[in-house]
């Protein structure tokens, strides 16, 4: 059966980056209901846990999407050390209708690397390889494999594995543009972006440090070959950017940005919406949300109920 391919979107093509606990399904759909994202990376699953009985009713609730996302180009990313739990898990949501799945090899969290995930793959671009290539060959003709990854681990390597991706099935990579030691320390290496770009045989994405028109301008500029920008922290508080983006980099006229009182409620009212566990919960998890809408009211930080917080906000952020 013919391999699948990504939707063919206009230029530029805008993703948001998948970030664990924050960019569940509510904040997604934020972001695309003021346009512009082209698609978006499901923060990742670990492969194990989602095989393990034990811990499968716990992980499921974070394969959170809407339907109408599937058919928006919505990657599921998974990560784990062991090739084997890393192709049952991609049967595994295959099964659940997951159209495409992204393979995190570029995670720097202590307790993802300890067990052999995430950008320790990168430690041995080999084995890294037998990993895509089982990973594509189980879901070929029924989901498509993207790879999201670093420059290297500790040094700018990565060039013979990028040209080797389209042979080893994968259908794009996203590139951040750090190596997994530096973590998200220093700035991206435009550099090593730029040659990164040029060997890769797939569709190429650049992620890092883009927040705005100028740093998009600044990454498109400087790596010539990128099919389209990822961005991750550059959304938060700003689920608009996308639109922004998408508008300056083909007019060149760059539009205000939403007032942030006005983009935390309408988040406010998408999280009571799609409301999946107790309000507690939510309210909780909101928080981490509330100091990128430039919110100082120390009364956010306390309430308990979503009345609670629109009270709050009708007062105001600061």
């Amino acid at each position: 059966m013919e391999r699948e391919t990504l939707p063919k979107l206009s230029e530029p093509v805008l993703y948001l980056a998948p970030l664990s606990g924050i960019t569940d399904k509510p904040f997604r759909l934020l972001c695309y209901e003021f346009g512009g994202l082209a698609g978006a990376i499901l923060p990742m699953i670990g492969a194990r846990a989602l095989l393990d009985k034990g811990s499968r009713a716990h992980t499921l609730k974070l394969l959170d999407w809407e339907d109408g996302e599937l058919n928006r180009g919505l990657q599921v990313q998974i990560f784990g050390g062991n090739q084997a739990d890393m192709v049952q898990a991609c049967k595994f949501l295959m099964d659940r209708g997951c159209k495409a799945i992204n393979l995190n090899l570029g995670c720097q969290v202590p307790k993802v690397l300890k067990n052999g995930g995430g950008a320790a793959w990168l430690r041995d671009l080999d084995s890294a390889s037998h990993l895509l290539e089982a990973c594509a060959q189980v879901c070929q003709g029924m989901a498509v494999v993207t790879v999201k990854m670093r420059l290297g681990w500790d040094h700018f390597n990565v060039q013979p594995f990028l040209k080797r991706l389209k042979d080893l099935g994968a259908v794009a990579v996203f590139m951040h543009g750090r190596l997994a030691v530096d973590k998200f320390s220093g700035t991206v290496s435009y550099a090593h972006m730029r040659l990164a770009g040029e060997a890769c045989s797939v569709p190429f994405y650049a992620n890092g440090d883009i927040t705005d028109h100028e740093s998009a301008e600044n990454m498109l500029r400087a790596v010539p070959k990128a099919q389209g920008l990822m961005l991750g922290r550059g959304a938060l508080g700003h689920p608009d950017v996308f639109a922004r983006l998408n508008n300056s980099l083909k007019s060149g006229i760059q539009s205000a940005r939403i007032e942030s009182q006005k983009l935390l409620r309408r988040h406010l009212e998408l999280v009571n919406t799609y409301l999946d566990e107790s309000e507690l919960s939510a309210v909780r998890k909101l928080r981490r949300h509330l100091p990128y809408y430039d919110c100082t009211n120390p009364a956010f930080f306390k309430a308990s109920t979503f009345k609670e917080l629109f009270e709050i906000l009708d007062v105001g952020l600061g």
